[in-house]
């Protein structure tokens, strides 16, 4: 069969964030979205993110981890939306993050590639075009400043 015939009727897993990397201050909260597919005649039975993932074990779901017990929170569903929120940011939470889902096909598990999460103490850099922004977490306060070539 056609390969794009497939994708029309549904027969892809597949996950795709909205980025790979992200950063963000201690003490702050990151959304990280996130959209998934699979198979139409399928259902999900199970919908996690994880950190961890030992050789030939299923991976523990970030909610259930001690790490990020009462932080972490899928606001995701068992359809299509698969976003992250993380609350009250830790410099212990910069790690690499992967989403995965179960279907009722027992060959049905599909993880998506990893989104790596920067945590910073209170200030955050990003550099974009010839700006570099700095957050001032506690204060939420803005600076801007050029580079000069």
């Amino acid at each position: 069969m056609n390969s794009c015939f497939l994708g029309i009727l549904g027969n892809w897993y597949d996950v795709k964030y909205a980025f790979t990397e992200t950063c963000a201050p201690t003490g702050s909260v990151v959304d990280i979205p996130c959209t998934y597919t699979y198979p139409t005649q399928r259902k999900v039975e199970k919908a996690f993110w994880f950190v961890k993932w030992e050789k030939n074990k299923e991976p523990e779901d970030l909610r259930d981890s001690v790490d990020y017990w009462n932080r972490a929170e899928y606001l995701g569903n068992k359809d299509h939306d698969c976003t992250l929120k993380i609350k009250d940011l830790r410099e212990t939470d910069s790690q690499k993050y992967r989403f995965r889902f179960l279907t009722d096909d027992a060959a049905g598990k599909y993880s998506g590639e990893e989104v790596t999460l920067f945590v910073t103490g209170n200030y955050v850099t990003l550099t974009a075009s010839m700006y570099v922004i700095l957050w001032k977490g506690s204060t939420q306060e803005v600076l801007a400043k050029l580079i000069r070539s």
